[in-house]
């Protein structure tokens, strides 16, 4: 299987079981390779071996139990299985008897299997932060010039969301954020030591398991999902489950806005998003992914001096449509009977209900 007929399958199924078939010398011979390339152990990746010998069957094999291959019948649909055994032809052929597909349910392809394999491992990392903080509230904070450091002291207590150059604070003060999020592929390309030294929990663009060249601890991925079209025109959509992807919105903050939602926060509340840039001339430069790339130094779009350095690379904002995209949030949340405000002390966003800061913090 190639690169894109992996992608492809990442995107047409929903894989929560990793199997593999076969226990005997031919997997011996390339457990060791799987299980240097998991971003998890063997034992975390793999739910069950299966094995034609009867003999094995309800037993464990480095921790992992062996079942029956008429067992794989009913939960097909969520498998993925890697034959492990010189007898492909034969295997293959009593999977195809029960239904399955080569290439979309199992493969002898031990690369195609260990991405799969990771691929449902990052998914396993953002299951855990569902209805986490259900019925709480929760501080996004945005790096906009009206963000105070001495608001950041009053937020210790509270859940709170930091993002992008925000440690750039964390000499003036003690508070830290409860979770980080970058999602903008060029910035955690560019910034990547300083992420990997942010003492949080972390979710990181699907992106940066490659940049960073593996996985690290306490981060969550989150694969993008494709936008649909109606013509020529983006329909704007908010993912409720992380843990299957999130929208795009323009701005990291409608990425943790989704977030926010998975872990049942009912209240969120908006500081330091100014929603307000001044853009330098563009460079002609575009990232790897297609994102207009700016560059620029003392430019006053954050509440850092030393935000953008000189040939800092930066993206292209798009407020137009990240208004957009807001407006999709605010909908999910009031659907829900949850709310977003925004306690920026000075903002251009209109969309969500304005409250003063000093008034919901004590």
């Amino acid at each position: 299987m190639d690169y894109a007929a992996i992608e492809k399958l990442k995107k047409d199924r929903n894989i929560s079981k990793i199997l593999v078939f076969g226990t005997g010398s031919y997997w011996k011979n390339i457990m060791s390779y799987v299980d240097n390339v998991l971003v998890e152990k063997l034992t975390d990746a793999v739910d069950f071996f299966i094995d034609n010998d009867s003999s094995l069957w309800g037993t464990k094999i480095d921790g992992i139990r062996v079942v029956d291959p008429g067992s794989v019948t009913d939960i097909k649909d969520e498998s993925f299985i890697l034959i492990a055994s010189s007898f492909y032809d034969e295997i293959s052929s009593q999977l195809r008897h029960i239904g399955l597909i080569e290439d979309y349910h199992f493969t002898k392809d031990v690369y195609a299997f260990s991405e799969i394999a990771n691929y449902r491992l990052l998914k396993k990392r953002v299951l855990p932060f569902k209805d986490l903080h259900k019925g709480k509230r929760a501080f996004i904070v945005g790096n906009g010039p009206s963000l105070r450091i001495s608001d950041l002291d009053r937020l210790k207590n509270e859940i709170t969301f930091g993002c992008n150059k925000i440690y750039l604070a964390f000499d003036q003060t003690d508070w830290r954020p409860t979770y980080f999020v970058a999602i903008d592929s060029v910035f955690i390309e560019d910034c990547a030591e300083e992420i990997k030294a942010i003492e949080c929990k972390k979710f990181l663009g699907i992106e940066a398991f490659r940049i960073f060249g593996g996985a690290i601890d306490d981060t969550a991925y989150l694969k993008h999902i494709e936008p649909k079209y109606i013509g020529d025109k983006i329909k704007y959509e908010f993912s409720v489950d992380i843990a299957n992807g999130i929208y795009g919105g323009w701005t990291v903050i409608y990425t943790i806005l989704q977030i926010a939602f998975y872990m049942g926060i009912t209240e969120v509340y908006l500081l330091g998003v100014d929603f307000k840039y001044k853009i330098p001339n563009p460079t002609g430069e575009l990232s790897k992914y297609g994102e207009v790339i700016l560059r620029g130094e003392s430019e006053k779009n954050h509440f850092h001096k030393d935000y953008r350095k000189k040939d800092d690379r930066w993206t292209l904002p798009k407020l137009r449509e990240q208004h957009k995209a807001f407006l999709c949030a605010k909908k999910t949340f009031d659907g829900n009977n949850r709310r977003i405000y925004n306690a920026s002390r000075k903002t251009e966003l209109d969309i969500f209900p304005l409250v003063d800061f000093d008034s919901i913090i004590d």
